[in-house]
């Protein structure tokens, strides 16, 4: 007992501890409080390992793998200058006024008649029918050829006058006019007959022989008559053949068989009638679809044109197309009142 208490003695006195009555408080004095780490500025406070919200250790990319990422990363590109601007049609407008050393507004009335020009180049004109007189006919070949079309269609008893016409009008002759039903040897006599007044024939085909006539009997007979038409005249100038079609009274099957006819007959040049470019347009952009890139000229012939904004939207049904019709005068004057020239 006496070793116990003097054991305890020893410890208390090595320990230096003053013990009280008073309760002792839980908290620690200020002086004895470890205090926090501060962070260094700009790094976040560390936090001990293993702890809740510890920034992670950065990964460390292994040299191989961190080589191919670099490699695969596109380098950067160099700057480069802006490219040119270029001119606006009105800035090269008015440099072509410049240069010519004409007033802006000169040139774009003269850019304008030309591009009126191009236009008219792909109209023509028909002069037919037992309702046209004389007077008329003759009125309507003159202004045509002053406003530079394309073509014209006429009659054999107008063919006199329109030779006399000085102009670069490609004049046909109309056989078999209206409806192409002539036996074959008649459409030989009239279309060498033609011939020898003109290099330009315009030959109706008999939309019924496409309903009655067996293939291989049309193509025989239309090569023969290519074979007329594909030949120099006496000028030294190639004939021209053109077969006009009534593609309003066939079916689609009908002018497909009609187009391979043709094409493979030899004849260059179709021309597809209608009563309407409006009311026909189904029937025209078969008729086309069908011709596409088998002949050198395709034209499409009407009545009446209907009106310049009609015209623009067949045009542009396709490349080089020309439009022919009864009113072509009109059509002409027409452009020439909306472009103010």
């Amino acid at each position: 007992m006496t070793e116990m208490t003097e054991e305890k003695m020893t410890i208390n006195q090595t320990d230096n501890t003053e013990f009280s009555d008073e309760p002792v408080s839980a908290e620690e004095p200020s002086e004895h409080r470890e205090q926090p780490i501060e962070a260094e500025e700009g790094l976040a406070p560390a936090a001990p390992d293993g702890a809740i919200g510890a920034p992670a250790s950065p990964e460390v990319t292994p040299a191989p793998q961190q080589a191919a990422q670099t490699a695969a990363q596109p380098a950067p590109k160099e700057p480069t200058s802006a490219p040119e601007k270029e001119p606006s049609a009105a800035e090269e407008l008015i440099t072509a006024a410049k240069i010519l050393g004409i007033s802006e507004g000169a040139m774009q009335t003269g850019y304008i008649r030309h591009q009126a020009d191009k236009l008219f180049e792909r109209v023509g004109i028909n002069v037919l029918g037992q309702n046209v007189s004389y007077a008329e006919a003759v009125r309507k070949l003159g202004e045509a050829a002053s406003f530079k079309m394309n073509c014209a269609t006429v009659s054999p008893t107008l063919l006199p006058h329109a030779k006399k016409l000085k102009t670069e009008l490609d004049i046909f002759v109309a056989v078999g006019y209206p409806y192409g039903d002539l036996a074959f040897s008649d459409k030989v006599y009239l279309l060498k007959k033609a011939y020898c007044s003109s290099n330009n024939a315009e030959l109706c085909f008999d939309v019924r022989a496409a309903k009655e006539v067996k293939r291989a009997v049309l193509l025989r007979e239309y090569k023969k008559l290519a074979a007329i038409g594909n030949v120099k005249s006496f000028s030294g100038k190639r004939r021209r053949l053109r077969v006009s079609v009534d593609v309003t009274a066939l079916t689609p099957d009908e002018m497909a068989t009609v187009v391979e006819v043709l094409h493979k007959a030899g004849v260059k040049e179709v021309k597809a009638t209608l009563d309407s470019l409006s009311k026909d347009e189904i029937a025209l952009r078969a008729f086309l679809a069908a011709a596409n890139g088998k002949f050198e000229k395709t034209v499409v012939s009407v009545s009446r044109a209907d009106d310049t904004e009609k015209v623009i939207e067949v045009f542009n049904l396709a490349e080089g197309l020309v439009i022919t019709c009864d009113d072509a005068v009109e059509i002409v004057k027409s452009f020439k009142e909306q472009l103010k020239i």
